[in-house]
């Protein structure tokens, strides 16, 4: 699409995605979509809902159908579109939790920091509020429940996926490491009723994984276990699945995850990797975007091509 822009407004496209981008945080914060599932409404009506000024609401309700987020009809009427469907907070693949991380003022201060992260290579979270992202994380209860929520969100859409790409049918024990409130894993086992699974995250993390696990009617086949996979993985298991977790981490500490899950492991025990990978060319791929947030809030943090997922290996 951009080829057919000239460079001037192509740049400026891109120049104001941010402008979009927190427009539609706007809109996840005050759940408006949420308010339009049970039919068309005027932005009078959504602000009276939603405690917002009609006016503003309007303007925001208009901007994001320019974009395909909601549109607007006759009278002024708003009604969800296939996209903004995705921002209602009451869809197990819900992306609401995603849009409100993306902006969460804190974050918004590291990507200030971003152009002195590039001059020294050290992450702009760590520059701008003096601690490294997981450990702060830990420390704001409010913006780690976002960040789960962000990630319960994305592995609702991936996780089907990879229940299917992958034969299960082997497997006895699968230990979700990293699995956060168990999305992923709730998938899995839904779709393998003979399997028993494992969810292991932070104690802050896993307490918050009871409710998926019991909704997806697997919670008598899966085990919540809490600790640090840096230090250690206390679970055996013949099969270990890690989903968006290496990316968080540099070489160095992924591959003391990795030499944790080995010692952890049953003999001929399976690890499955399920993380993006960076193509070569200039074609849109969304990983080297993504590359960027790992550069700006993790500390060493990146996305890998397939050679430098060997070399880990």
């Amino acid at each position: 699409m951009h080829h057919e822009l000239p460079p001037h407004a192509h740049l400026m496209q891109l120049i104001t995605g941010r402008w979009v981008s927190q427009t539609v945080t706007v809109a996840a914060e005050h759940r408006f979509a949420d308010h339009l599932a049970s039919g068309p409404k005027t932005a009078e009506e959504i602000a009276r809902a939603a405690g917002t000024n009609p006016d503003a609401t309007y303007r925001v309700l208009r901007a994001l159908a320019s974009v395909g987020v909601f549109a607007e009809g006759d009278g002024g009427r708003f009604t969800n579109t296939p996209t903004s469907e995705v921002l209602r907070s009451d869809r197990p693949d819900s992306m609401r939790a995603m849009a409100q991380f993306i902006n969460l003022p804190n974050v918004l201060k590291a990507w200030g920091q971003i152009s002195e992260s590039v001059r020294t290579g050290k992450s702009a979270f760590e520059i701008a509020l003096g601690e490294k992202a997981w450990p702060w994380l830990e420390k704001h209860p409010y913006e780690a429940e976002i960040f789960n929520g962000a990630m319960t969100g994305f592995s609702a859409q991936v996780g089907a996926a990879v229940a299917e790409a992958y034969d299960f049918s082997k497997v006895e024990h699968l230990v979700d490491v990293g699995g956060g409130h168990g999305m992923l894993l709730s998938l899995v086992l839904q779709k393998n009723p003979k399997l028993r699974g494992t969810v292991f995250d932070l104690p802050t993390v896993i307490e918050g994984a009871g409710g998926l696990l019991k909704q997806g009617g697997i919670e008598n086949r899966c085990n919540r276990v809490a600790g640090d996979f840096l230090k250690e993985v206390n679970v055996t298991g013949d099969a270990y699945i890690l989903k968006s977790i290496l990316h968080d981490w540099d070489d160095a500490r992924s591959l003391a995850i990795l030499k944790n899950i080995h010692r952890a492991a049953k003999p001929g025990a399976t690890l499955l990797i399920v993380d993006g990978v960076i193509q070569p060319g200039n074609e849109p791929d969304f990983n080297k975007i993504l590359d960027m947030e790992m550069l700006a809030v993790t500390d060493g943090g990146r996305e890998r091509n397939e050679a430098q997922f060997r070399e880990l290996f």
